[in-house]
């Protein structure tokens, strides 16, 4: 069977449990997260629509509310803009706003928080962090997809005061490189690395 076969098994497995679990057999998010919990994948709501992300492979599957196949998506790399706040917020976002400007690398100690308000995929992400000495949190994890990322060497290397960060996310099937990765990140609690 094929990667993608097992991935539509799973996806029409799940959805026949989540609809039964629904008195009025509808598909409703909770139920659909419940069926899919132990399969690596990702849940957004979109509308009407669910997207299921797999980690492992690049597919995104987009399926209506009744459970039927909507689409199959390939995660493609993205270009990333980010804008810089005075208040030392660094957003991420793979579509241009004025203000924002494209890159892979944000190297500041002005950097304490870093938002990613939308997915991004990029194509590396090698010294991404690197040096943000005062980056102390990062929100939206689940935005960047990394399925198609080779390195993450020194991704957050010198991040001095990251207490947490939930690496749940990061789909690491193609990386290659993750040499100090997280070195000189002093406060970075192993417990709290989900």
């Amino acid at each position: 069977m094929t990667e993608m076969a097992e991935e539509k098994e799973i996806i029409e497995t799940a959805t026949i449990q989540a609809m039964g679990r629904n008195k009025y057999g509808n598909l409703e998010e909770e139920d659909l997260k419940e069926a899919l919990k132990n399969q690596n994948v990702t849940l957004e709501k979109s509308g009407r629509n669910f997207k299921i992300t797999f980690k492992k492979s690049s597919r995104k599957y987009v399926l209506n509310s009744n459970g039927e196949a909507e689409s199959i998506e390939e995660i493609k790399p993205t270009a990333i803009y980010a804008k810089l706040e005075t208040d030392g917020t660094l957003k991420l976002r793979s579509t241009p706003l004025q203000g924002y400007e494209e890159g892979t690398k944000w190297n500041s100690p002005d950097i304490l928080k870093v938002v990613i308000e939308e997915p991004i995929a990029p194509k590396t992400c090698r010294s991404m962090f690197s040096q943000c000495i005062n980056l102390e949190s990062i929100e939206n994890m689940n935005y960047l997809h990394t399925e198609n990322v080779t390195s993450m060497q020194s991704m957050f290397n010198k991040c001095e005061k990251l207490k947490s960060i939930n690496t749940s996310y990061l789909d690491t099937h193609s990386v290659k490189e993750m040499q100090y990765m997280f070195d000189n990140c002093y406060l970075l609690e192993k417990n709290r690395c989900k």
